[in-house]
């Protein structure tokens, strides 16, 4: 395809989510062309059952979009689609004929309602689809794409003339190898994705009946059954009561789980079919329901923000990238972690609360290794208000065994924290014990201090207390961050410029954008850095030069280093193979308004 010719003209491409179509931008914008994109959306939305995974299509179409700077729309054709393709493939059916409602898609609606709603704005209308057209006498005529296996001529076959006027395709002339080689070369979003299975007609419906939880507990008194009726209380909720039937029981032995009929006193059980069961249920007759007294589970005191990475970096390295995938995460721990708290704050946002840093570090890590893309943001106290409408926050306390010479450091950190010292006691091997009274935001991002203050002697323990009055502002941290000043890869002559400025996280060779934090500065400003900027080359200097540069070795951060060390103004960016800090505005004109802005208003 000669780009030269269509540069004036307006063009639109039908994105949809997949490799293919995301490729198709990909093969504009390097020609220096900026088309507007569109997702036709044909599944009926209000319907949860109907697995068209729309919402991840338009996901994926968003974020190829935004990465080239295209204008993008979702267009809603799902009337047009149900009442014709849909009609004409009933009728096909009742007549005893094969259908292919994927044909008559292509005409009726991306190639026609499409058309009639904003298509008929544009010149050309783009597409992913594996054909080739050719001018003939003043005549276009579809032609067969080199790949055998993907070619979709066949489907493209009853599109009328003046829609292949306007059509045209500018991955046709690839084989389905090339076009996934691009996308993995790119980094596209979508590159891994697989390839849909024609189009969504009548969606995928779960005929699974859904069990309910598992409950594990011991038969305290009496015996149990299958499909016995029996009564759900809570000793911490007099209200609890309602009537439930048993539907599956099991035992143990060993560690495998046998199913049984029945159960009686003392057996360790599990039990499905109920779908409202918690930690520390009882479960009764319903005659005489009566609970048994259980250990009130904590509530949350700390709070992050988890949400859809939207760094330039996005969907590089993660299986699951979108915000469904986030939100089915978040909300099946719900069913095993009964300290956890999830809020959809946006579609792309989620608030989820926990028992401390360590609580939401595991899932996060647990989510990291599963192959899940996402950004957090920094821990915040859960605070409480009194009937005064004054702020109460949650309060720890706090037991630390540290060896006797580093007891005034630990006191000198932790009362700097709001903390106050109520205990000190010596014990043995010349530890001393220390008891500190310490709001809970006063704990967030010490472990890591504590342990280099200890020498990794020192241990620290807690216990929530309850809400107190608030103690007051508290500054988390003292140091700066060294920030990118631009997106490359970063290069020994940048870092070597950099490293002056303080402790740097990354090396030679990483992939970094505008925005990203790449170290500690050791001022308590921030300060921005161009990590990919080379030494320029003269007569008398080569670039095999910078070899002689001498880097220090950087502070590769952990999970736990790096939810310590962000501050309010900051995210973590987790995938399966990196972390990365970045700042949550990355542009540096916009964030330094902020920051003025932020000033003003305080």
């Amino acid at each position: 395809m000669n780009y030269d010719e269509i540069k004036d003209k307006r063009i639109a491409v039908l994105l949809s989510g997949g490799v293919d179509s995301s490729v198709v931008v990909y093969e504009f914008a390097r020609s220096g062309l900026t088309p507007d994109c569109f997702y036709i959306r044909i599944g009926p939305e209000e319907k949860e059952e109907w697995d068209c995974n729309s919402e991840e299509d338009v996901e994926m179409a968003t974020a190829v979009a935004r990465r080239y700077g295209c204008r993008f729309n979702v267009i809603d054709c799902h009337k047009e689609y149900w009442s014709q393709v849909t009609k004409y493939t009933m009728d096909k059916v009742r007549a005893g004929l094969t259908p292919n409602p994927d044909v008559m898609c292509n005409r009726i609606i991306k190639f026609g309602a499409f058309d009639e709603k904003c298509g008929h704005d544009y010149d050309l209308i783009a597409t992913g689809h594996y054909a080739q057209t050719k001018w003939i006498d003043g005549k276009k005529w579809l032609c067969t794409s080199p790949d055998p296996v993907k070619d979709q001529t066949d489907f493209l076959a009853q599109i009328y003339d003046w829609q292949l006027r306007k059509a045209i395709f500018p991955i046709g002339h690839y084989a389905k190898n090339e076009v996934r080689e691009i996308a993995e070369r790119e980094h596209l979003i979508n590159a891994k994705r697989k390839d849909s299975q024609g189009i969504c007609f009548l969606g995928n419906i779960d005929y699974n009946e859904y069990v309910g939880r598992i409950g594990v507990g011991k038969v305290d008194n009496g015996s149990i059954r299958v499909n016995q009726e029996v009564a759900l209380v809570n000793h911490h909720e007099p209200d609890k009561l309602r009537r439930v039937k048993i539907g599956k029981l099991y035992e143990y032995e060993g560690l495998n789980r046998v199913e049984v009929k029945e159960a009686e006193f003392g057996s360790i059980v599990a039990i499905s079919g109920i779908s409202d069961l918690h930690i520390g249920d009882t479960i009764t007759s319903p005659e005489s329901p009566e609970s048994i007294p259980f250990q009130k589970i904590s509530e949350p005191t700390i709070s992050m923000n988890f949400m859809v990475n939207d760094s330039p970096l996005a969907g590089q390295e993660g299986q699951y990238i979108t915000s469904r995938h986030l939100r089915e995460r978040l909300f099946r721990e719900l069913n095993t972690d009964v300290s956890l708290r999830v809020e959809e704050l946006t579609p792309d946002c989620f608030k989820v609360s926990g028992r401390g840093e360590l609580h939401l570090s595991v899932l996060i890590e647990n989510m990291r290794r599963e192959g899940f893309e996402f950004a957090v943001s920094k821990a915040e106290v859960i605070y409480h208000f009194d009937e005064r409408d004054k702020r109460l926050e949650p309060m720890e306390i706090a037991f630390v065994d540290v060896p006797d010479e580093f007891t005034g450091a630990v006191i000198q950190k932790l009362t700097s924290r709001k903390g106050e010292l109520i205990g000190m006691t010596p014990i043995h091997g010349n530890y001393t014990r220390l008891e500190f009274n310490i709001p809970s935001r006063g704990l967030i991002g010490y472990r890591g201090e504590f342990m280099t203050d200890t020498k990794g002697n020192g241990i620290l323990n807690t216990e929530f207390e309850g809400y107190g009055p608030y103690k007051g502002d508290m500054f988390y941290r003292k140091a700066g961050s060294i920030i990118a000043y631009e997106s490359g890869e970063a290069v020994a002559y940048g870092l070597f410029q950099a490293q002056e400025r303080g402790q740097l996280f990354i090396g030679a060779g990483v992939k970094v954008y505008a925005g990203m934090i790449i170290g500690q500065s050791g001022k308590s400003e921030d300060v921005e850095v161009n990590v990919c900027k080379t030494k320029k080359l003269t007569n008398t200097r080569a670039s095999g030069s910078d070899d002689a540069l001498k880097l220090v070795t950087p502070k590769v951060m952990s999970l736990e280093q790096c939810l310590e060390f962000i501050d309010t103004d900051e995210l973590l960016e987790v995938t399966p193979e990196n972390l990365r800090i970045r700042k949550k505005i990355l542009d540096p004109t916009l964030r330094k308004r902020s920051m003025i802005k932020q000033k003003q208003n305080s």
